[in-house]
């Protein structure tokens, strides 16, 4: 993720695979996300749709920390699961597509995290342990 000076300035590095539009008509340029930019794509354009992206994630991650400080605050965490599962990810301005209605890797690898504390032993030793 970019630092938050980039993030600040709108001004995030642009994927590898940028491109100002998909080399191959795959048959998908006229729907839901492909509508909402012109063709072909500018990196201004992908710059404000990543600011925007990175906006949602880091508000995301403000609150999933309230809601594990708040299950450790109730003393419930060490019998607490915790499964997010996740949306599959947007292209923005990956192969020229900002949507996700494709097949390439960003979009169809969809991550699910677990997170939750187990009783250990190590060497012998009972020990608690975080696993995310």
């Amino acid at each position: 993720m970019p630092s938050r000076a980039m993030l600040m300035t709108g001004r995030t590095l642009l994927s590898q695979n940028f491109a100002d539009q998909h080399p191959f008509d795959q048959g998908d340029f006229d729907i839901r996300d492909e509508k909402l930019a012109p063709w072909p794509r500018t990196p201004e354009i992908v710059w404000e749709d990543l600011a925007a992206y990175y906006a949602m994630i880091t508000h995301l991650c403000d609150q999933v920390g309230t809601v594990f400080q708040s299950i450790k605050a109730s003393g419930k965490a060490t019998n607490t699961i915790v499964v997010f599962a996740e949306d599959n990810g947007f292209s923005v301005g990956q192969h020229g597509l900002l949507g996700k209605q494709n097949t390439y890797k960003h979009s169809v690898r969809v991550p699910l995290p677990l997170g939750f504390r187990v009783q250990v032993s190590l060497r012998g030793r009972n020990s608690r342990r975080s696993l995310i």
